[in-house]
């Protein structure tokens, strides 16, 4: 392809990723801004990422984990029971890594947005299914042969077909997890949640 591309799997390697960043260069694929903007934490560097980092560690810390493990919980049993009540043949057609994405997916949204998470759809499909596609989605594209021919841009400029989907894909759930933010500070209701929190400060 037209550059290397290196696949962090390794917790300790991602750490210092993320914090020795005068050794790496931080960039995503370019296509990718539709979704992450500027990037956030993980591909900020230098004081402007010291600056997310700051305020994102000042809402999302051990105490706010800690004090959410029952909600975490519940989910994880909703999530059991509603399996519990298939029958064998059901279950046969069960994907599990489908069902620990959503799983995963909802305890992160709710974590992150509240209980409001579940009002918003983007088209037909829940914030969290939306956001596995969209993950899927993107790992496809940054491996597919036309950019790793062209390049990343060549994505990003949206030429083919399956490159507006994507990008298109990726706009509605930015406006949708923009719309959250902006029901949520008109409503003046805030619970135990990344958001309510980041809104706060």
């Amino acid at each position: 392809g037209s550059s290397p591309m290196v696949t962090i799997l390794d917790p300790e390697l991602m750490k210092d990723f993320a914090f020795k960043d005068h050794f790496y260069v931080k960039d995503m694929p370019s296509f990718m801004k539709h979704l992450n903007g500027d990037g956030g934490v993980f591909f900020l560097a230098g004081d402007l990422w010291k600056k997310h980092r700051k305020i994102v560690s000042q809402a999302f810390h051990n105490e706010f984990l800690k004090e959410n493990l029952p909600r975490m919980a519940s989910i994880c049993h909703q999530h059991y029971e509603k399996l519990a009540k298939k029958d064998s043949k059901d279950l046969e057609k069960v994907n599990v890594l489908d069902e620990l994405s959503d799983m995963s997916g909802e305890i992160v949204g709710v974590l992150f947005f509240g209980e409001i998470m579940s009002s918003y759809k983007v088209g037909e499909k829940s914030l969290t299914r939306s956001l596995q596609d969209i993950a899927r989605s993107n790992l496809s594209l940054a491996l597919s042969p036309s950019a790793m021919i062209f390049g990343n841009d060549f994505v990003a400029k949206g030429i083919l077909s399956s490159h507006k989907k994507a990008i298109q894909e990726m706009k509605d759930f930015r406006s949708v997890c923009a719309k959250i933010v902006k029901d949520k500070k008109e409503s003046a209701k805030f619970g135990n949640d990344l958001l309510s929190s980041l809104i706060k400060m």
